[in-house]
């Protein structure tokens, strides 16, 4: 299992201070996604009269964004959108997820697109105790 900045960014607004430090905790000990931030360009801002500047990147936590809109488009929300495109962008095999109305219902049609699985933890388990 792997983390991104997407997946952080929603777990940073959870209300109950001690579940997010128990996401938090959890969400550290994942590996990162290797391709988690995409560099856009540079805020470059002279900041004195001798010639010296300050260089600022400018960056998204989406891979592909023109794919996280494809998606959006389909009915997913914008954050879902972005966690599939990430998981997509990186050659995710698998998807995990328990979100039933926006990924589950509409795996059948995702999965034909991408070449992901989108699957409940529970499912994935299941494949896993069938092919030892």
């Amino acid at each position: 299992m792997q983390r991104s900045n997407v997946a952080l960014r929603e777990l940073e607004e959870t209300g109950n201070p001690i579940q997010r430090d128990n996401l938090r905790r959890d969400f550290l000990e994942l590996v990162p996604i290797a391709k988690d931030e995409k560099v856009l360009g540079f805020d470059n801002l002279q900041s004195d009269p001798y010639g010296g500047f300050v260089s600022n990147p400018i960056i998204s936590d989406v891979q592909d964004e023109p794919l996280a809109e494809r998606l959006e488009s389909q009915g997913l929300p914008k954050r879902d959108a972005q966690h599939l495109a990430q998981a997509i962008s990186n050659n995710a095999d698998v998807f995990l997820t328990r979100d039933e109305p926006h990924f589950i219902n509409m795996r059948g049609t995702l999965e034909k697109q991408f070449k992901i699985k989108i699957r409940r933890p529970s499912e994935l388990l299941l494949e896993i105790g069938a092919a030892a």
